[in-house]
This record gives structure tokens, sequence and C-alpha cells, in this order.
């Protein structure tokens, strides 16, 4: 039986990041809830996989909707997280919280619903962190492996200096690196 994997996080939290490594990795993300495949895909015996910021605009879906969106009955759940300030600072700089009590409202209630779903649908889960995947050159092939996906990787950079002052801003995936998960 081939898994599906639902991976979410509050906004800001790096799920377009881990979510171009599991697409790297064999997935395909999957339903026209900004699947980044695209609705038609065929996934060919590939994984399927959801990636779904909480809330997505200004829509909070829950764990169990998702679920049910893969189509599969081995559901596994990768959480992302980041720096705390590093989300609330991005939330707001990019027009996702009106301010920063806003941004930090927004991902208490992201995690609550994330992890509440998690135990109401009773799926096994890992948490990511981004400021693994973006300076631990081992984590990836670590984290696939634990999802019992091949290794792949997925260039990437640490944006998390520019929230504190100590880099320029630079917001995205490296110039020319992944867009939206095109595989």
């Amino acid at each position: 039986m081939t898994p599906g994997y639902l991976l979410v996080g509050p906004e800001s939290s790096g799920t377009k990041l881990t979510a171009e490594l599991l697409r790297r990795a064999g997935c395909r993300s999957v339903e026209i809830l900004g699947g980044d495949d695209g609705p038609e895909l065929r996934l060919d015996g590939h994984p399927p996989l959801i990636r779904r910021s909480l809330p997505h605009g200004h829509r909070w879906f829950t764990i169990s909707e998702l679920a049910t969106l893969l189509g599969v009955e081995d559901v596994r759940v990768v959480v992302t997280t980041r720096d705390w300030f590093t989300m609330i600072d991005s939330q707001v700089a990019r027009g996702l919280a009106a301010d920063p009590e806003t941004a930090v409202a927004s991902i208490r209630r992201a995690y609550h619903d994330i992890f509440a779903g998690i135990r109401e649908l009773d799926a096994p889960y890992l948490v990511s962190s981004y400021e693994a995947l973006t300076s631990q050159p081992r984590y990836a092939p670590r984290l696939l492996r634990s999802l019992d996906l091949p290794s792949a990787s997925v260039e990437c950079y640490e944006a998390n200096a520019k929230w504190y002052g100590d880099a320029p801003a630079r917001t995205g995936p490296p110039p020319g690196a992944w867009t939206a998960g095109q595989i």
C-alpha cells in the first residue's frame, strides 16, 4: 500500500521548501486545493502529497479533511516548524497577518489545530525543522529515510538572519533552484 503524505504547518514555517524536497523524492502534489503539480496530475504509482499552510488565505482546513483528500488509507503527517519570531515577522511582512499579535494568534491556532487533528486521526507524524533543513547537510536524507522515501536534495539557504538584521532581505528559493514543484 502506497502511503500518502500530508505536509502542514503555520504560514511561513517552511511548507513549500519541505514539499519541494518530498516532490524530489518522488511524491506528487494532488488536489485542487493548491496542489502545486495541478489537479490533473497522474500519480503513476508515486505517493500523493498535500501541502497546506494553516490558515491558507483565510480558510482553516482540518487535518481529517486534508487526509481524506489524499485518497489513501496510510496517511503520514509532516508538521513544519521554524523560528517563532521569524514566522511572526515573515507573516507580517508578507501581509499574511496585520500585526505581530495577529501572527502569534494564527501560529498558536495552527499548531493547536494540527496536533488536535493528528490525534483525532491517530496518524503517525513527525516534526520537521526549517532550520535543520537549511543548515544540516545530512538532515534531508534522514528526514526522507524516516518517511520511507528515497534520498533527494533541494537547494536552499538560511533565510532567518534577515529577520534579525544580520543579512539582506531575501525570500523564496535560490534563483532557478525550484518553482512550486513543477517536476
